[in-house]
């Protein structure tokens, strides 16, 4: 990919070489007629640069001196880079007095180039780091003089390596600038280690690799591919003769660039640590790769299960003395430990530290074995355990446990004095060997000069080094593909701050014109980056690489620029172009979400954009969803609101157990650490923006002992001062209410140590109040009854109140919303007769069951909106003892299967432990009737099921047809759905009561099977109930068309017969007043929509022969429930969204006050500011609410505009807000500064 070398050039167009960029690292300017040539980028970074004069023109006569004593491998790459610039030239260590003298040598080679620094004022190479060198260009009068003096044979190489970078082309001229250069690495051991799981690389891709490292100066490759099985199974059979012409081309290509080959064997699998035998054959295989030109190896111990640490130092101590040292031309050998990484290191370490020879060089990942960060300090107690400085394997960009993925970023989150603790570091790249070589010219930029490391100076040269022409392209592309564990999963650095911006400005109704015009020009470029990309980067390989994320980013370019005019027509009102867009937005995510590389043996997903442009697409479409339903109906029926909610933390996670699990909604599942919580650590969330809370829900382990044992609740608006929330506190579950605060950020913060990893299952603010609920009755004397809910039960409390009760009367709870309840206890003091009974909107009613007596339990798990007992008799002085609903209960579910498993790791438990990359293995081939079941424990209303089959790395292992069904007994079993062929099955939309589940094999398979996950009831509970049919396909079940996501749709498993019929419930009290439908535009469904009226009668009110349907209802009709009745003449439906309209079209819009503008601090002292601020003009403003850090300080009269807040601290950093309160109550959004007192 990144290439300067001379036998590819030469191979290409002149023309093409230079327009592709791969000499833009020099300019060259003319100022009054003078040439300049400047110098703009050297990779790596030279220690120490001057340029000393203009530059000159490299005259035809050239002569070069010392090259019969010169490295000889330098000496050819200066020969081939004159050739290529068609310079000819002499050899003759006679310097000539008109032209160009090239000095070519070592500091061993005599006197001829050490005289020659000295007449030209520069001192030596001889006082520099080995690999150092010394390069001086110079113009003197009419000689021009060019010095290459390396310390070493490999210093000299390096030296023409930067001599290449120096050069620049203007039309006929080969142009060089004057220059000073003393350059030498910062770490010994520099390039990379063939190390990675997954697709090979190709002979021609090692090849390409080591002339790669030695144009960027890294001199270390280390081989150890997984794919070759003489390196690790067949370690003690030398390799056969069809295998050596290649071993032996990869061998002299190192050689030819300056580079070790190391050969590394891992034996430890399989070798007897004692046997003289097999330390013969590993000696000989070592021998045999000595005899071929190899003088650095590596025995390698890691991933192996017998931990002898004395065995195996006792045998690398043998060959680093018996072999290593007794050739007298090979460097230290290298090894890999059992431990190497910080969560694994123990007795092993402790033993190995302490017995292995002090001259071999040990590997090391670091605090992880993908650390995100590696710092000095983190070497400091691995360097003591083994008395010797580490040799870092660093795992990036490695991509093998993300292989969906590419890792195109830099190299970050090293430390810039890191070559003080470390003998040096070599990289494990990505199964792309072209992509790879972005990062890695960036690695070679760090190894080689550690302390003066830019990160984004690095990577920009990288991407102007490769993209020339193309190079803002490839720009584009690489940031959407940057993210990654070094840098906290962040990518697209230029468009977030767009997009997010747009989406508040959106939300909080400002104009958004200008910002729509901007990022919807970003995302053209994001479509046509790939494009330019494919034409003007000449590097099939490269392209090949990158194909499948090219075409998808591509795709989400377009889809981007969709979303922009999507918004532009919902801003307007012009919702049949807002649908329109949406369903070319929804097709292209399809399109997207379905897309697959096969890079070795299974198909993946492509994964580009995931952190910032998919997210985008998905929130505008999921914002304008809102606006939508709430410029039809205003606020959610619920009363909730939706907030953005990004994790933070001080810690990272570990395996899958990552920290959006902690803010996904789902109490089943968790974020982990991976390390002990110390004082200070913490964990929180960004709401994106300032947000009023009420309160705060934060759910830790509540079981076992991963929780943060003594924290400190904090909230802030700026992320950086912080205020306290109550006092500290010692709970598992934090369940804060009442609170009347505003901030962007909250965190939990540990005041202690603790000697555990942390969990965390749920951050959240702004949860269902429990103070909605309320009694519902029409008996006068128990209106005034409370109802209390503690988390797990719902009651009245009417054991004190006598109650007299007439036939029809009732008395019941108002849950607020569709709640599922387990269990319903009732305990009268009288007999009673009547029914207990379940409505989702209070009118249309159903009963659960008959009460005859004192005492009824209902042990079926139910939803439900309204829970009542009717009169069927009068009854007089009755006191209602208990009345109390047994909310659901989270379910452990208990696995079992007729399968056997694998091995140990790979248990059935593993296929309920929450975690995705676990998973059970069966061993053997599927046949009919094998199964895998769960036992939720007790009866279960079963909303939705997924079973994820098919683990990454073994995708084609599942249970090619199968069948769901589930079980009240574990006796008598019921299908749910029909057969699925995917390695996925979800089925959605249930309401089932079941306490045993299961999926079993309808049909043989041919391979054995994985199952990573059995879920349940991980969806949220539906704002709405909908029946009928037919069913929905999988994955397009009915519940989809009351989801109110636009993005999903019902799509029946069979095309409706005329007559069948889909019934919608909405869960709310109030009466109709329109109907909106969403439809695909090629699958008009011509069904016809009925309402039921207040009498239950069903009044058509409209047909689905649009795609979007606006259809009023008559309020007089107090209707409650949507039906659509298919036609058979009509196309199969495609609906993506039945949504009931309730606001009274007469009624009288209420307009809430703009923001307060132009607000602004004045008049600041070390305990006072003063604001001020323009009123709205749109409505008359009442009263302003002034509140400091999120907190209410006072109310002033609307027709001032300026306060002045006193009373506060020397330079301190406050967060004032103000809210405009309009004449009829309306409040304005909040309008927010950050202002700092005076000192």
């Amino acid at each position: 990919m990144i290439r300067r070398n001379k036998k590819i050039i030469l191979s290409l167009v002149m023309t093409s070489v230079f327009s592709a960029g791969l000499f833009s690292n020099v300019t060259s300017v003319k100022a009054n007629d003078e040439l300049k040539i400047g110098v703009t980028s050297i990779n790596p970074l030279p220690q120490e640069f001057n340029e000393v004069g203009n530059g000159f023109t490299v005259d035809s006569n050239v002569n070069i001196i010392g090259s019969d004593k010169a490295d000889e491998d330098a000496v050819r790459e200066l020969k081939e880079l004159l050739k290529l610039y068609n310079i000819s030239f002499e050899e003759n260590n006679i310097p000539i007095n008109e032209g160009t003298n090239i000095y070519i040598g070592e500091i061993d080679d005599g006197d001829i180039i050490s005289n020659k620094l000295t007449e030209l004022n520069v001192e030596s190479a001889d006082t520099l780091e080995k690999e150092g060198y010394v390069l001086v260009i110079k113009d003197e009068e009419a000689r021009k003089d060019i010095v290459l003096s390396g310390k070493d044979n490999r210093g000299t190489f390096y030296a023409v390596q930067t001599l290449e970078q120096l050069i620049v082309k203007d039309n006929e001229n080969v142009n060089l600038p004057e220059v000073e250069i003393r350059d030498y690495p910062s770490m010994e051991l520099r390039g990379g280690i063939e190390g990675f799981y997954g697709a090979p690389w190709s002979h021609e891709d090692r090849l390409n690799q080591i002339r790669f490292y030695g144009e960027n100066k890294m001199n270390t490759y280390i081989y150890a591919p997984k794919d070759d099985p003489y390196h690790r199974d067949k370690w003690d059979e030398p390799y056969p003769e069809s295998e050596l012409n290649r071993m032996q081309e990869l061998i002299d290509t190192s050689i030819e660039n300056e580079v070790d080959f190391v050969f590394a064997i891992s034996p430890g699998g399989s070798i007897n640590l004692n046997s003289e035998e097999h330390y013969k054959k590993l000696i000989a295989k070592l021998e045999s790769m000595y005899d071929m030109g190899v003088r650095s190896f590596a025995v390698f111990f890691d991933d192996i299960s017998n931990k002898d640490a004395m065995g195996q130092s006792k045998l690398l101590n043998r060959v680093q003395r018996e072999f290593i040292e007794k050739k007298g031309d090979c460097n230290p050998l290298i090894m890999v430990p059992q431990e190497y990484s910080l969560p694994t290191i123990g007795s092993y370490t402790d033993i190995m530290g302490r017995e292995l020879d002090e001259n071999i060089i040990v590997m090391w990942t670091g605090n992880d074995v993908v650390p995100p960060t590696i710092t000095v300090d983190d070497l400091t107690l691995i360097n003591e355990k083994y008395n010797r400085k580490m040799f870092i394997w660093w795992n990036f960009p490695v991509n093998d446990y993300c292989q969906d993925k590419l890792l195109l970023g830099p190299a970050e989150g090293l430390d810039l004095n890191l070559d003080n603790a470390v003998v040096g570091l070599v990289s494990n790249p990505m199964n792309e060997s072209e992509c790879s070589m972005l990062p890695l010219y960036t690695t070679a930029d760090y190894t080689w000069n550690t302390n003066d490391y830019n990160r984004d100076k690095s990577w920009e040269n990288a991407i102007k080094e490769l993209g020339g022409e193309a190079a803002e392209a490839l720009k584009i592309f690489t940031d959407h593909s940057r993210s990654s564990i070094l840098n906290d999963q962040t990518e697209s650095f230029d468009l977030k701050p767009l997009v997010d911006s747009l989406l508040t400005k959106w939300q909080d109704n400002e104009d958004i014109t200008k910002d729509l015009e901007i990022v919807k020009n970003e995302f053209e470029k994001i479509e046509k980056a790939p494009g330019i990309i494919r034409e003007k980067i000449n590097n099939e390989k490269f392209i090949a690489e990158t194909d499948a994320y090219l075409t998808k980013l591509e795709l989400f370019g377009k889809i981007g620029q969709d979303v922009i005019n999507m918004i532009e027509a919902q801003v307007k009102g012009d919702i049949n172009t807002v649908w329109q867009k949406k369903l070319i937005i929804n097709k292209g995510l399809k399109e997207a979400d379905d897309m697959r590389i096969i890079k070795w043996k299974d198909p993946l997903k492509v994964t580009i954009g995931s952190k910032v442009v998919e997210p985008f697409i998905r929130n505008a479409v999921s914002i304008s969803d809102t606006i939508f339903n709430e410029s039809i109906n205003g606020k959610d029926e619920e009363g909730e609101e939706s907030y953005t909610k990004n994790p933070i933390s001080s810690f990272k996670h570990y395996e899958n157990y990552t920290l959006d699990k902690m803010v996904d909604g789902n109490k089943n599942t968790y974020f982990w650490s991976n390390k002990n919580t110390k004082i200070g650590d913490y964990i929180g969330i960004d709401l994106t923006k300032v947000e009023k809370i009420n309160n705060i829900y934060l759910q830790m382990d509540n079981t076992g002992k991963d929780y943060i044992t003594k924290g400190q609740l904090e909230y802030s608006l700026d992320g950086e001062n912080w205020n306290a929330i109550e006092e500290e506190t010692t709970d598992r579950v934090l369940n804060l209410n009442n609170l009347d605060i505003e901030a962007r950020y909250l965190r939990y913060r540990a005041t202690e140590d603790t000697n555990y990893w942390l969990k965390v299952y749920e951050f959240d603010i702004n949860v269902s109040s429990k103070e909605n609920l309320a009694i519902y009755t029409n008996i006068n004397e128990a209106k005034e009854l409370k109802v209390s809910n503690d988390g797990s039960n719902i009651s009245i409390n009417g054991t004190n109140t006598s109650l007299n009760l007439k036939t029809n009367d009732y008395i019941g709870v108002n849950l607020d919303k569709y709640t599922i309840f387990d269990s319903f206890n009732l305990d009268l003091s009288k007999e009673f007769k009547g029914s207990l009974q379940y409505s989702v909107n209070g009118k249309n009613w159903n009963e659960l069951s008959k009460v005859n007596g004192k005492e009824l339990s209902y042990e079926i798990p139910y939803g439900a909106k309204y829970l009542r007992i009717v009169a069927e008799e009068a009854v007089e002085d009755i006191n209602l003892n208990s009345f109390n609903l047994a909310l659901e209960a989270e379910r452990k579910l208990t696995p079992s299967t007729n399968l056997p498993y694998y091995d140990a790791p790979y248990k059935i438990e593993k296929m309920v432990d929450g975690n995705e990359d676990t998973f059970f293995w069966a061993s053997r081939t599927i046949v009919k009737g094998d199964y895998v079941k769960v036992d939720l424990g007790k009866l279960t209303n079963v909303r939705d099921v997924t079973l994820i089959m098919g683990h990454k790395d073994h995708a084609s292992d599942y249970i090619q047809n199968g069948q769901m069904e589930y079980s009240i007994d574990g006796n008598t079993w019921h299908a749910i759905g029909g057969v699925n062929t995917g390695a996925t099955v979800k089925k959605s939309g249930l309401n089932i009561n079941a306490r045993y589940l299961r999926y079993v094999a309808t049909d043989k398979s041919p391979n054995w099977a994985t199952f990573c996950e059995f879920k349940v009831n991980t969806e949220k509970v539906p704002a709405a109930l909908v029946e009928g049919s037919p069913n929905g396909q999988a994955g397009f079940e009915l519940n989809q068309l009351i989801d109110k996501n636009l993005l999903t749709a019902y799509k029946p498993a069979n095309t409706p017969s005329n007559g069948e019929e889909i019934i919608v419930k909405p869960i709310d009290e109030r009466n109709l007043t329109g109907i909106h439908i969403f439809q695909e535009t090629e699958n008009i469904c011509n069904g016809e929509v009925q309402v039921k009226d207040k009498d239950g009668n069903w009044v058509a009110v409209g047909k689905l022969n649009e795609a979007y349907k606006d259809i009023k209802v008559d309020s007089k009709l107090e209707a409650s429930e949507i039906k659509v009745v298919w036609d058979e003449n009509g196309d199969a439906p495609i609906i993506y969204e039945i949504m009931p309209q309730y606001t009274e079209e007469e009624e009288e819009i209420i307009e809430k006050p703009n923001k307060p503008s132009n607000f602004i601090a004045t008049a600041l002292s070390n305990s006072s500011i003063k604001l001020n601020w323009n009123a709205p003009s749109n409505v008359k403003i009442k009263e302003y609410i002034i509140y400091k850090d999120g907190k209410e300080v006072t109310k002033i009269l609307g027709k001032n505009i300026e306060f002045t807040v006193s009373e506060l601290k020397a330079n301190t950093l406050y967060g004032f807000k103000i809210v405009a309160v309009g004449i009829d109550g309306q409040k304005s959004r909040p309008i927010a500064i950050n202002k700092r007192t005076t000192k």
